[in-house]
């Protein structure tokens, strides 16, 4: 179940690692002051997900916090695009635009990390569970299949960014300038599409998580004793 949603989870950070050029120089038409300035952006908003994650975790636990924080970044991150496609966003490009997007990036990579961290951290939820079971740890095994599931998953995902840029129609070499609406518009949706099914689709697996935070306490004591 864990490693399940957790591939759904890399499947889109890899779609969106891999269009990220994409999105931001034919969707948002990013100065290079904004490209500058970007990762600045996403550095701070991860020190923010370490600011979240602890008090979240203790007042929701794991699971719940992974499954909120996971559909929140994701609509942090996908309403711009929701609004671009309406006609209500400022011209990209523009000085309004490009804070704006700074400002929802932000937000959704601080939720979006706290969510991964959670995550992966019920990693050792599941070490203790299979020690009570087999009477052996087997802390290696599990990171490594976490590191083996998180490889396939944005490997899938670049392999679907592949699909998207083709599907959209985007042509060779195109300039931002010249390029038709309807391409910018079809990046965006077929984009979206995946974003909304892959997030909510983690979202429904990791709600079928078993362990709780009573479980665990319950298996430290009985390996204590």
């Amino acid at each position: 179940i864990l490693f399940g949603g957790a591939v759904l989870s890399y499947v889109s950070q890899g779609i969106t690692f891999s269009l990220s050029n994409y999105l931001y120089i034919f969707v948002w038409r990013f100065s290079q002051e904004a490209f500058a300035i970007y990762p600045f952006i996403l550095m701070i908003s991860v020190f923010g997900a370490f600011f979240l994650v602890t008090p979240l975790v203790r007042h929701f636990g794991k699971k719940m916090t992974a499954i909120a924080t996971g559909i929140t970044g994701m609509l942090f991150w996908i309403t711009p695009f929701l609004l671009n496609l309406a006609g209500v966003w400022p011209e990209s490009g523009s000085q309004l635009s490009t804070s704006l997007v700074f400002g929802f990036a932000f937000f959704s990579n601080a939720f979006s990390v706290t969510a991964m961290i959670t995550a992966q951290s019920m990693v050792a939820d599941l070490v203790e569970a299979s020690e009570i079971k087999t009477g052996k740890r087997a802390e290696g095994v599990f990171s490594a299949g976490w590191f083996f599931v998180q490889k396939c998953g944005v490997g899938l995902g670049i392999m679907a960014s592949g699909l998207i840029v083709h599907w959209s129609g985007l042509p060779a070499r195109a300039d931002p300038a010249t390029l038709p609406r309807v391409v910018v518009e079809n990046i965006m949706a077929f984009y979206m599409a995946a974003v909304i099914i892959l997030g909510l689709g983690s979202a429904f697996i990791f709600r079928n998580f078993p362990i709780n935070r009573n479980d665990h306490e319950e298996r430290l004591r009985i390996l204590a004793d």
